[in-house]
């Protein structure tokens, strides 16, 4: 699951790898995507992690 500013950084990335003129670029570009993907992957984990620990079953 994407968050609004992760799926815009992607669009991003993307829109500037399709413009990219050079090897260099587009490589740089494709290593930048890779990462915001990673990055959104983990910020989800993180996320679901905190909201497991939080929970609290006896309050249930």
């Amino acid at each position: 699951m994407t968050d609004d500013l992760s799926g815009w950084a992607q669009d991003l990335v993307q829109a500037h790898i399709g413009q990219a003129t050079s090897y260099q670029d587009q490589a740089y570009l494709s290593a930048l995507l890779e990462m915001v993907v990673e990055l959104d992957k983990r910020y989800n984990q993180a996320q679901a992690q905190l909201d497991g620990l939080a929970w609290n079953k006896q309050d249930w």
